[in-house]
């Protein structure tokens, strides 16, 4: 009995910007790379996406998103858009000499923000 393989897609990856809800009188950017995977325009794969927002209001919300399926471009290439809802943060943070978050044990209000975006081309081919 012979054995023949298919070949896979060449793995790529995406860049990928978005920028979240304005709450609490502030937003976040995010930027990165998404996680490679094989794939081609049309075959329906996506991307895991992760993260840490930009640094506003003295902190930061972590972030996990799935994207969408491809959208095919005119070239052949092809993008992803993403949503999600960033993890929960305090409204008010404390002041850190090198940012990130102070966790308190005081019940104290929280935030979170949806977000969305989309990646570029492939990264890869």
């Amino acid at each position: 009995m012979e054995c023949t393989r298919q070949p896979l897609q060449i793995p790529h990856a995406h860049f990928f910007q978005g920028v979240t809800e304005m709450k609490e009188g502030h937003f976040h950017n995010l930027t990165g790379f998404s996680k490679p995977l094989n794939g081609n325009s049309y075959d329906g794969h996506f991307h895991y996406i992760e993260g840490l927002t930009t640094f506003d209001n003295q902190h930061y919300h972590r972030y996990y998103a799935k994207t969408g399926p491809p959208i095919p471009m005119l070239d052949g290439s092809h993008y992803h858009l993403f949503f999600g809802k960033s993890y929960r943060n305090y409204t008010d943070s404390e002041p850190t000499q090198f940012g990130g978050v102070v966790y308190s044990q005081q019940q104290r209000p929280v935030h979170q923000h949806f977000y969305s975006g989309r990646t570029s081309g492939p990264i890869g081919y």
